[in-house]
């Protein structure tokens, strides 16, 4: 929000000085007597208001520069404990398999999955959000980014095959990694969803549970479906690699609890200091109020 204002509103009395002395202080000059005077008295008048105007307006101008305008703005705080995130989705096959959400069988889980993504972003306000969307091979959807509106127009543009049938999940894990290492971010945290068994990935699970645990970021593994689907096993070694978390959810209300969890645990505190910026406007009066007087010196004195 933008606001104008004088850092030293003061000086408008310096005005009021030069009032007083143009009422009190009368200047003492030489008397000439010109016969016939009156026959120049418009003239000699105009150009004695037009002067007294331009002196005016310089003295005025000069004191508004002194009190100095400004306009101050009020940014949005800044944040302290902002997260870098990335979300890892599975867009498989299997993810078009119904009766996941027991309040509408005809749902599948990939509508779910986005759904409940969804409401997790929102209530993401300090941390930039980046995609991941893996089948037989795992593709950057969405960089990260501070923009919520432009991840949620990727998020919904991701559809069951769009990387191909199969499950690449230790390439996506990989991809993911390659995001997060090139980030400063104090936090890096990377969400999976899965329903299945990798069956496509280039890399090996060895490979992989090394690269997480030379890692700082911490993963978060969600299989999602019945039990076998996915290899939960293989989910916990992964999490475990570098102190995260696996989770297990049965059904669509079990998925909303553990991003619902991984939301509180991964809380961004927002700073209550705010950043001021302030632009200083006193060069343009200053400007006039010097270019009055000049030309008030110039035409009173230069040309008598």
């Amino acid at each position: 929000m933008d606001k104008f204002s004088f850092e030293m509103p003061w000086a408008f009395a310096i005005f009021a000085i030069f009032i007083l002395c143009a009422i009190k202080c009368k200047p003492k000059t030489d008397s000439f007597y010109f016969p016939h005077l009156n026959r120049f008295g418009g003239s000699v008048y105009s150009r004695n208001l037009f002067l007294q105007i331009l002196k005016w307006l310089g003295i005025a101008s000069v004191c508004v520069a002194f009190a100095s305008p400004t306009i101050v703005r009020t940014l949005a705080p800044d944040y302290k404990d902002g997260r870098d995130i990335v979300i890892v989705l599975d867009a498989s096959e299997s993810m078009r398999q119904v009766g996941f959400d027991l309040s509408n069988q005809f749902q599948n889980r990939f509508a779910i999955a986005i759904e409940t993504i969804s409401h997790f972003v929102a209530n993401r306000k300090a941390d930039r959000l980046g995609l991941v969307t893996f089948g037989d091979f795992a593709f950057v959807a969405s960089p990260l980014t501070f923009d919520k509106d432009f991840f949620e127009t990727i998020l919904q543009m991701q559809e069951i095959g769009i990387a191909g049938r199969r499950t690449a999940l230790y390439d996506a894990i990989l991809q993911s990694y390659g995001m997060l290492e090139k980030s400063e971010a104090k936090s890096k945290v990377m969400i999976v969803l899965t329903d299945g068994v990798d069956n496509m990935s280039a890399i090996r699970l060895d490979e992989i549970l090394s690269v997480v645990a030379k890692s700082d970021i911490t993963p978060y593994i969600i299989g999602i479906g019945y039990k076998g689907e996915y290899d939960a096993n293989v989910l916990a070694k992964i999490a475990n690699a570098s102190n995260g978390m696996a989770f297990e959810a049965s059904d669509a209300l079990a998925l909303t609890q553990i991003y619902n969890a991984i939301d509180k645990k991964e809380t961004s505190q927002l700073e209550n200091s705010v950043v001021v910026q302030k632009t200083y406007l006193y060069i343009y009066p200053l400007f006039l109020g010097m270019m009055c007087l000049l030309f008030f010196i110039y035409l009173k004195e230069g040309r008598g």
